[in-house]
């Protein structure tokens, strides 16, 4: 597994001092600088620039309060209103910023890019087991340059590497944009892991409602914790309704709504806890349940 999340570098910003990963080279080379670190945190100063940057964006996000054509569009009560989105996530959904700066010799760090990352699927549920990665933002001056696919690869990694101190079940994103889902590609070959389509949900934002699908990567482990507990349910629920609940959910697993109907799973994972007798295992039936209760909280229905 690649070691990013170590922080092993530290960056100083007008006094601020951060951790700092240095990532693959090869990104670099794409973008056209001799390093890029990626910073455990947002400096103070690049704040205005982050959510201005954030409105230039055809993909909707709750930082984008109007989307804009350039940055020239981003007028104060703009940004004003921005920095208040930024706020609110961080102190409803515990949002940590994660900064992407260029280094070239002779010069001064570039901004170039944000990501966040969650341990917060909804104001009500805080659980550093199923973390989020829950945005990326490229400079508009930087784009096309591969720095959507680091983001996005630097955020699942340091998920998977235990960022919030615990190793992640599942880890959860949801996106309107196929970029994002090819950057993913990347790192599911190299990381051995897969994210499935798991539903739709409803984006509320300063502009307007979005669709967007919700995507979750049951890790190995969790994968492996799920097998055990249907296992142990044996000669507790009825055995039918069991060997069908562990099918479908190998395949959800697996695929997606794209096989199985998160919603019909629920139900039958509903009707094999009614089945179960006293004496199954409450911490079976309690790991099976966290499947549903992500889904829930995430906010994802079936696709209509």
């Amino acid at each position: 597994m690649t070691e990013y999340g170590k922080w092993a570098e530290q960056l100083t910003f007008d006094g601020e001092v951060f951790g700092a990963d240095i990532v693959d080279a090869q990104y670099a080379r794409c973008a056209g600088f001799d390093k890029i670190y990626a910073v455990n945190g947002l400096p103070q100063n690049y704040t205005d620039d982050l959510m201005r940057m954030a409105q230039v964006s055809d993909v909707p996000h709750s930082w984008r309060v109007k989307e804009c054509k350039s940055l020239d569009e981003v007028t104060p009560e703009i940004l004003a209103l921005g920095r208040e989105e930024l706020a609110r996530d961080r102190a409803d959904y515990h949002a940590n910023v994660i900064t992407y700066f260029g280094e070239k010799a002779g010069n001064r760090l570039t901004f170039l890019a944000a990501g966040a990352v969650r341990d917060k699927l909804s104001r009500d549920f805080e659980n550093k087991a199923f973390p989020v990665f829950s945005r990326i933002i490229v400079a508009p001056v930087q784009r096309n340059k591969g720095l959507g696919g680091l983001a996005v690869d630097h955020l699942i990694k340091i998920l998977l590497n235990n960022y919030y101190g615990v190793k992640p079940k599942a880890i959860h994103f949801g996106t309107e944009s196929e970029k994002i889902l090819h950057s993913v590609e990347k790192t599911e070959r190299e990381e051995d892991i897969k994210f499935v389509y798991i539903g739709d949900e409803i984006l509320s934002t300063r502009d307007g409602d979005h669709t967007m699908h919700d995507f979750l990567c049951f890790t190995p482990w969790f994968q492996q914790e799920i097998t055990a507990a249907c296992g142990s349910l044996e000669s507790h629920a009825n055995s039918a309704l069991l060997d069908r609940f562990k099918r479908d959910l190998v395949r959800f697993m697996q695929y997606g709504v794209k096989a199985v109907s998160g919603d019909n799973l629920e139900k039958l994972f509903n009707d094999l806890r009614n089945s179960a007798k006293a004496t199954a295992p409450a911490d079976a039936l309690a790991s099976l349940a966290d499947v549903f209760t992500v889904r829930n909280k995430i906010g994802a229905r079936d696709p209509r």
